[in-house]
């Protein structure tokens, strides 16, 4: 939230201030224990490891923050569906990932990331 408001205050983009993300959310095993994976291939999850791949995710996520509070809405109410997709659409740093609504998030990622919902639904 943090950082998201930083954003939001200052308009700068994310990739100006890579330096200040979030300390928390920078392990693999902390991207996995979410259940938000960087994509699926046919036959198995990709995890989120690496510095790159950490830092990618959490631009993914607070790009999304910022979108969901310039809508006028909770950052509470996003949901893992939107999480998850906004990740798995993230591919570079400039990638801007269009706001997609919970409902549209899940009917993309059931479409065509079934592992990926399987291991979450399942958890």
């Amino acid at each position: 939230g943090t950082y998201a408001q930083k954003v939001i205050d200052t308009g700068t983009a994310h990739t100006a201030v890579a330096a200040t993300y979030n300390t928390q959310w920078t392990t693999a095993a902390t991207w996995s224990g979410l259940k938000i994976y960087k994509k699926e291939t046919a036959t198995a999850l990709t995890a989120i490891s690496g510095a790159a791949n950490i830092r990618m995710a959490q631009a993914a996520i607070v790009e999304l923050m910022v979108q969901q509070h310039n809508l006028g809405l909770s950052w509470n109410d996003l949901t893992w569906y939107q999480m998850q997709y906004a990740v798995v659409k993230k591919t570079a740093k400039t990638t801007n990932v269009p706001y997609v609504d919970s409902a549209t998030a899940e009917a993309y990622l059931r479409a065509n990331c079934p592992k990926i919902v399987a291991e979450y639904e399942n958890y």
